[in-house]
Parts: C-alpha cells; sequence; structure tokens
C-alpha cells in the first residue's frame, strides 16, 4: 500500500539509513538549530515538554542549563527517560531521541558552558 502523506513516505524512504547517517542528519540539523524541546515525565506519569536552548553536545549527548527550582530537574531526578526533539527551521527536517537524563551541578562545567542564549 503506498502512502500519501509526504513525512510518511520519506521516513519509508529512509528505513535503510545507518545510524552515522542518523547522526551526520542531527549534526546538520544542529548547525540550523541551537533550541531544542525537552519532554520529561513526572512522578504520576504525565509528560511535560519545554523548549530549551542547547548549551553543547557530544554526538548523542546533549547538555542544558537550568534553574535548579525548576520541576524539570525533580521530573528527571523521579524518572529519567526523556526525549529531546530538534526542528531545522529551514526545512520540515527533525530530529527526536529518546534516552536518559541526568541532573549535574557542576559549577565548574556550568560556568564554561554558559552564554546568553542558555539563560532564557
Amino acid at each position: 500500500m503506498s502512502s500519501t502523506d509526504q513525512y510518511t513516505a520519506k521516513s519509508d524512504a529512509t528505513m535503510d539509513v545507518t545510524p552515522q547517517q542518523k547522526i551526520d542528519d542531527l549534526n546538520n540539523i544542529l548547525k540550523q538549530t541551537k533550541y531544542a524541546m525537552l519532554t520529561t515525565r513526572d512522578a504520576q506519569g504525565c509528560m511535560h515538554s519545554r523548549c530549551m536552548a542547547l548549551a553543547s553536545h557530544d554526538g548523542l549527548h546533549f547538555s542544558f542549563i537550568s534553574d535548579n527550582t525548576s520541576h524539570k530537574q525533580d521530573e528527571i531526578n523521579t524518572v529519567d527517560d526523556v526525549n529531546v526533539a530538534f526542528l531545522d527551521p529551514s526545512s520540515t527536517n527533525w530530529i527526536s531521541v529518546c534516552g536518559k537524563a541526568k541532573v549535574h551541578q557542576d559549577r565548574q562545567q556550568i560556568d564554561k558552558l554558559w552564554n546568553p542564549m542558555v539563560s532564557a
């Protein structure tokens, strides 16, 4: 059965993409945007998404800086499963990555990554 949905068709066409090609695509998207939607879960299982400025990334390891009094840190400390989604604003290309998150409070690392863009 052929799909007429352009997004499904594009996804079906890339089923044989290697993990490295997916990482390369992610890096191309990250060149276009520095913001992501970070989705966490609370103790009751409710999902919460918010826009976050990307402080740094190394492969599939992403760093964000946030206020240590925010609910997102409590949620990550309770349920460490998260989703991070990026969108290339110049196209319809996007990527969604699920994984585990950790809250770090390494002051030296925070100072190293701090910039006005992550303060929003």
